[in-house]
């Protein structure tokens, strides 16, 4: 708890570099310049000078434990969520309403009601081999078959097998969904989630075949391998940037009975993080001098991007 009540001093105090220094490589790779002087700035702008720090209270949450401190401004309270590493680096910092964290962990999940769970069954497997197996899951309908399959495949990020986001898992509802009328689906939690600290010390070579392309094609090749999968209707479903990179997939393997495309781009992806980051600026950024200085500098990361003589 002492971390999280530090942090906050620290921005309180207007000490960002201080909260930079605290901050894991991976996030303060993805940090934009001044960005936490910005973000708090905006908040005080909004609410007033900030007073003090009121109750520090630790959430378990799917994704590790977080610690949540409320904090007193002069026209109402936040909370300042951090999560760290086992060397107590912060991995995570948000700022939300009070006891917004806490819902979303005490959320309990629905399951859709077009899922019909006798018509189906799940088993643990492991997708891939070697260095990077990763578990999953395949929800089989019942019956002899051979019956179609489908694998998802995750947006950005360290997804799991269910794409959540508390209370919901969108892909853990597709599979039960499609499983109930005679699909087959599975399912893994992403190598950038089960090997989340080895990657770190490889990020500066990671890209999205290691992140994705890889693990998706084993996925297919353990679809074929299984006697009640109908090995000529092995389909790929990609979500965000699996959607974005399910075009590679098709290439990397011609026999993919066909291509899913869940709200996945079909322009640049450094176009789309410009336009996303300009967006969230417009509700996050009060200032529009800040904003522009943040967009500006992400636009040169951009511009490197493109240009091919680098």
């Amino acid at each position: 708890m002492d971390t999280a009540s530090q942090i906050v001093s620290l921005l309180a105090h207007g000490d960002f570099a201080a909260v930079e220094e605290r901050l894991a490589d991976k996030i303060r790779s993805f940090l934009l310049p001044g960005s936490l002087q910005s973000t708090w700035q905006g908040v005080e702008q909004k609410l007033g000078a900030f007073q003090q720090q009121g109750s520090v209270s630790a959430v378990p949450t799917p994704q590790g434990l977080v610690q949540v401190v409320t904090c007193v401004f002069e026209g109402g309270s936040l909370d300042v969520n951090i999560s760290c590493n086992d060397e107590g680096q912060v991995t995570g910092l948000t700022i939300t309403p009070v006891g917004v964290v806490e819902q979303q962990a005490n959320a309990t999940y629905e399951p859709p009601p077009y899922s019909k769970p006798e018509r189906f069954q799940e088993e643990e497997v492991q997708v891939g081999q070697g260095e990077w197996v990763l578990p999953g899951t395949l929800s089989l309908p019942r019956g002899d078959g051979p019956w179609p399959a489908v694998v998802l495949v995750a947006g950005s990020g360290p997804q799991d097998r269910d794409e959540t986001i508390p209370p919901n898992k969108p892909f853990r509802d597709l599979a039960w969904g499609l499983a109930s009328e005679g699909v087959a689906v599975l399912r893994y939690d992403k190598r950038t989630k089960v090997y989340a600290a080895r990657l770190q010390t490889e990020r500066e070579t990671l890209t999205v075949k290691e992140e994705v392309l890889d693990d998706a094609l084993e996925a297919v090749i353990l679809l074929r391998a299984r006697p009640e999968i109908d090995v000529a209707q092995v389909f790929v479903l990609g979500h965000s940037l699996g959607g974005y990179l399910t075009p590679r997939l098709g290439a990397a393997d011609p026999k993919i009975a066909g291509l899913i495309f869940l709200a996945g781009s079909a322009r640049p992806l450094e176009d789309v993080i410009l336009d996303q980051m300009n967006y969230i600026l417009s509700l996050s950024e009060p200032d529009p001098a800040a904003r522009e200085q943040q967009l500006a500098a992400l636009s040169r990361q951009v511009e490197l991007v493109k240009d091919s003589s680098r």
